[in-house]
């Protein structure tokens, strides 16, 4: 019990004996979470009398502290006190209240449990009284009822817990009941007879033995899988007798397979008797075979799988042996990290889709005769713009879908047009205009005054893409020099069909030309107009295929990427055609700046795609 006097000054005083008791022992009877209250108020010396607000306050120090709880006596739970004596029960008829330190408290059988140290402040009408009065003794049998919430129950060496009488049992229910039994690695627990995981009548579930592992009680597992049927271990299993593989049953004459005894029949243990496991073999981690893997030793051919789990099923993906097509088959994509080499009798091997689509690498870039595939890969196709092609076709049209980006070391994006009369000797560099004269639909020609209106762009000196070329173009840029390389083809004189093949090569460049229309352009510049500056707008010049630096409103070029002083010569710009305002405009300034930071970033990226080409051509 606690007893003490509490006092506080004022216009008048009250003194305060107070008893504090649990309403009953740890004995048979459980006892409530309750607690009873008792004390003599007295009112400046005297006895006091009538109806009483109270409030009890809880605390973890007597000076201070944390304020876990409070309950407070109010409205028709008021106290009351006859000739200076009152009682009281806490935890009933009062309004528990927790607080915001010391974790959430409803009750105080909680309260007793975490807290071994409780410190109670009483007001009475508004007076808080001191000092603190501590809780003890008889309040913690309330902990005999929280034996379900128990972090550890010790017992000491040599006790005895005994549980007597005909069916006795006993329960301790809980979500976490940890028991510590003597203190000692010698201590133990020693079942005579079964142990049962689970007390009797409850509903099938999994069941688990934990184990300490790395200072983690429930580390390791011996675990009774019921949804499986299944004992497992969530580690390795060492067995010092034989591993017996079979089904327990009532019949004493059952022979079991077994795994470790005796000596084995052959190192590759694959003769028949050696071992023989008639159901599932399940393995959680890697198969190492030294020697062979048979998948129907000394069986009948037939079908042989090898299967991967997928979506909940053990029969999900499947490696095949099909033994009435005599090929494997594989239930999903294949990723090869090496070469794929292929190799069959008949001289032909292909790589089939189920849909019957054939991928074939068609030597002699032809696509008739019985080397052409449905879809075909060509090596060293023709000499487009400078550089052979990889080409890669169908005998229809055929989209290219890509799920990443392309990387190159080329620059721009261009489209194929051709050149108009009288200007088929467009160079790289030469500034462009799209051309308007009678019947010219897609043609381009050199520009040759300021400020063209229908400016097209740059001729590309490295496009890194081309668009609007036709795979007949070749053919038809000189259909007479076509049907000569033909015509030698046909007599099997491949060194006359290819040299005549580099003429229309020549040709088909004379008459089509890659314009850049976006991106970094080796550019023609005239700086007798004005002195060029990084950052400057360029426009066409009347000087024929050079830009010059704009100087008002009107069709631009791109963006300058260089300074250029005087005269005549080439710099990289940034082309983009696009009609451009007046240079000294607010709006104009502000473009020019995104247009700025723009560059810097494209032209990072480009540095980037160089440094790693360089590295990879010197790795070579």
């Amino acid at each position: 019990m606690t007893i003490g006097r509490h006092r506080f000054s004022g216009s008048r005083s009250l003194a305060l004996l107070a008893l504090l008791a649990s309403c009953g022992l740890a004995q048979a009877a459980v006892p409530p979470a309750q607690i009873s209250y008792q004390g003599e108020l007295s009112n400046n010396g005297s006895p006091a009398n009538g109806l009483f607000n109270m409030t009890f306050r809880f605390y973890d120090a007597a000076n201070a502290g944390t304020l876990i709880m409070s309950e407070v006596k109010a409205g028709a739970n008021l106290v009351q006190v006859t000739n200076g004596l009152f009682s009281t029960t806490l935890g009933t008829n009062g309004s528990i209240l927790d607080a915001a330190g010391g974790g959430v408290y409803s009750n105080y059988a909680d309260l007793l449990r975490d807290f071994s140290q409780v410190w109670v402040e009483v007001e009475v009408g508004g007076n808080t009284l001191s000092p603190r009065q501590r809780m003890v003794a008889a309040p913690y049998a309330l902990n005999a009822t929280r034996a379900a919430t128990l972090d550890d129950v010790d017992v000491a060496a040599g006790s005895l817990w005994q549980v007597q009488g005909v069916g006795s049992t006993l329960t301790i229910d809980g979500s976490d009941v940890r028991l510590r039994l003597g203190g000692s690695g010698a201590d133990r627990v020693s079942v005579p007879s079964n142990l049962y995981m689970m007390h009797e009548g409850a509903a099938d579930s999994d069941q688990r033995i934990s184990f300490t592992n790395n200072g983690v009680s429930g580390g390791e597992l011996l675990l009774w899988d019921d949804s499986q049927d299944r004992f497992e271990f969530t580690d390795a299993l060492s067995v010092n007798g034989p591993l017996a593989v079979g089904t327990i049953d009532s019949n004493p004459g059952e022979v079991f397979s077994r795994v470790g005894t005796g000596t084995p029949v052959s190192n590759g243990m694959n003769a028949i008797g050696d071992v023989l496991i008639s159901d599932d073999i399940e393995v959680l981690s890697s198969i190492i075979a030294s020697g062979n893997i048979l998948m129907r030793s000394n069986a009948a051919e037939g079908d042989a799988n090898i299967y991967f789990r997928e979506d909940g099923s053990d029969t999900g993906e499947v490696i095949r042996w099909d033994n009435s097509t005599d090929k494997f088959f594989l239930s999903d994509a294949v990723e090869i990290a090496g070469n794929l080499t292929l190799s069959d009798p008949d001289g032909v091997s292909d790589i089939q889709s189920t849909g019957g689509v054939t991928i074939r690498i068609d030597s002699d870039n032809n696509e008739g005769g019985a080397s052409a595939g449905t879809f075909s890969v060509v090596a060293n196709a023709a000499d487009v713009f400078g550089t052979p092609l990889l080409r890669i076709q169908s005998t229809d049209e055929a989209n290219l879908e890509l799920d990443n980006g392309v990387v190159t070391d080329a620059f721009d994006f261009a489209e194929a047009f051709r050149a108009a009369p009288g200007h088929e000797g467009l160079e790289p560099g030469d500034v462009v205009a799209l051309s308007t004269g009678e019947g010219q639909t897609e043609h381009c020609e050199k520009s040759d005054e300021s400020g063209e209106k229908v400016l097209l762009g740059v001729v590309s000196t490295n496009p890194a893409f081309t668009a609007g070329m036709s795979f007949e173009a070749i053919e038809q840029a000189d259909p007479a020099l076509t049907q000569q390389r033909n015509a030698a083809r046909q007599r099997g004189d491949e060194a006359e069909a290819a040299r005549i093949e580099k003429l229309m090569e020549a040709k088909m460049r004379e008459i089509w030309k890659p314009i850049a229309m976006v991106g970094r352009v080796p550019t023609k510049v005239d700086a007798s107009f004005g002195a060029i500056k990084k950052g400057d707008y360029l426009t066409s010049s009347p000087t024929p295929g050079h830009a010059m630096k704009m100087t008002t409103a009107g069709m631009a070029l791109g963006v300058a990427l260089e300074d250029f002083e005087n005269g005549t010569g080439v710099i990289s710009t940034f082309v983009r055609p696009v009609w451009h305002g007046s240079p000294n405009s607010p709006s104009t300034e502000a473009e020019l700046t995104e247009l700025r930071t723009e560059n810097a970033l494209l032209k990072g990226r480009l540095d980037v795609i160089e440094a790693a080409l360089a590295t990879k051509l010197a790795t070579k």
